[in-house]
């Protein structure tokens, strides 16, 4: 869609059930687990018809993030295995640190989606979690720009929380929210001043 130069990027590190220091490896072994990696790279680079390909060795997350800042990179795309429980409690996601640490934007895609070969990015409803503060317009800037591109729509969303001592219904209440629905449709209009746009708000308490 965009005319983009695609590189498909693998971070390797030793098993960690043979770098947990207790056992002198032979090098042959470690040297055949780094040719293992960098095969399968290449071989999943030529299924997909790629010709760029990058082999980082160190924690993924941390060479994946490192990588997409020195080379200028405008995409990271990352899958997910979405892990719950206690195996993402105690792992992790890969995908979920490399959103919370790269500075480049990141489209993380769950593991099993399908995607059809002729599919094009052209998302047709963005939705934009909003704070409202000075980064969230800059967000809300970026996704106006994609939603040109592909013609969609963006929704700004605000999420409030009432005051626990505010009892459901009251007059107290229904003030509370006004104030802050007002304090939203004053941000998004501030956000989008200047710009022939249109921005869908969506309020919700909780």
């Amino acid at each position: 869609t965009f005319h983009a130069h695609v590189e498909l990027v693998h971070a390797w590190r030793l098993p960690i059930e043979l770098a947990d220091g207790l056992t002198l490896l032979d090098p042959t072994v470690i040297t055949d687990s780094r040719r293992a990696a960098e095969k399968q790279l290449q071989t999943s680079a030529a299924e997909l018809g790629i010709t760029a390909t990058k082999f980082l060795e160190g924690d993924a997350d941390l060479a994946v993030v490192d990588y997409a800042q020195k080379t200028w990179a405008d995409l990271v795309v990352t899958g997910t295995r979405g892990r719950t429980g206690l195996a993402h409690v105690f792992l992790g996601s890969i995908a979920e640190r490399i959103v919370r640490t790269c500075d480049v934007p990141v489209l993380s895609v769950p593991h099993g989606t399908v995607v059809a070969s002729d599919a094009v990015i052209a998302p047709k409803h963005i939705l934009v979690p909003v704070d409202l503060e000075a980064g969230s317009a800059q967000i809300l800037d970026d996704a106006l720009a994609l939603a040109a591109v592909a013609h969609g729509r963006v929704s700004a969303v605000h999420a409030w929380e009432m005051p626990f001592y505010f009892a459901a219904g009251s007059e107290l209440a229904a003030e509370a929210e006004r104030q802050e629905n007002k304090r939203f449709e004053d941000w998004v209009r501030g956000a989008v001043r200047g710009k022939h746009v249109h921005v869908e708000r969506i309020s919700r308490n909780g």
